[in-house]
């Protein structure tokens, strides 16, 4: 790990009750064995004071990834509903929610830089998409607050990532902070697949785009 970043972020992905817990909409198995690595991360990055920044799905009735209307997915993470909140279980506590269907979510941030403390809060990014980069509020999100690296810069942002599923939303969002010059470490035992198949697809995907594997257990050490 290098020692001088431009910062560092814990990055978790849609930890929500739809997909971790049984009964959810698009429960994901064994997904709850999850939560004592992700409760250790959280607890971790508040103590180094490493702002975590976190996705959740957030649907209404018009998504256009519904089954309903015509997409692959049934009704889950629907707005106002159990199923779409963060887990308590993950002891994560957002500071500030985005959402990209807000006007606000790309044009009031466009005049934050991180020198003004904005982008050291949690962040909650409610999302309508798999791919978080999919929203164009988010892009002028990461870019506003300097999280993109800029050429001239010579070290990078590292982003800590976990959470579900690794074979869409983590596949994702890895992908896009990697193409977009984002060091990633991914921590593998906090991850978790919804098919074994497409799972181990995801993660060679995502070595081979530079991400790098670490375990909860190897961070913990990494960031004594």
């Amino acid at each position: 790990m290098r020692g001088n970043l431009t910062m560092r972020i814990g990055y978790m992905v849609d930890v929500q009750n739809d997909f971790m817990k049984t009964g959810g909409a698009l429960y994901i198995e064994d997904a709850e064995k999850l939560f004592e690595n992700i409760q250790t991360l959280n607890k971790l990055f508040e103590e180094k004071d490493i702002p975590v920044w976190a996705s959740a799905d957030a649907h209404d009735p018009h998504s256009k990834e519904l089954a309903r209307n015509g997409g692959v997915w049934p009704d889950h993470c629907m707005k106002g509903a159990y199923g779409k909140e963060l887990c308590e279980e993950s002891g994560y506590i957002p500071q500030l929610t985005l959402s990209p269907l807000e006007s606000d979510a790309g044009l009031h941030v466009s005049g934050y830089r991180a020198k003004a403390g904005f982008l050291h809060h949690n962040l909650l990014l409610e999302k309508d998409e798999n791919d978080i980069f999919s929203h164009a509020p988010y892009n002028y999100l990461f870019e506003a607050l300097g999280l993109i690296p800029h050429p001239n810069e010579r070290e990078p942002v590292q982003a800590i990532v976990y959470g579900v599923a690794t074979d869409y939303c983590v596949k994702d969002a890895v992908l896009g902070m990697r193409k977009r010059g984002i060091e990633v470490l991914l921590v593998t035992d906090a991850i978790k697949e919804v098919t074994p198949e497409t799972g181990k697809e995801a993660l060679a995907l995502m070595c081979k785009a530079g991400a790098r594997e670490v375990t909860t257990n190897q961070l913990l050490d990494l960031l004594k």
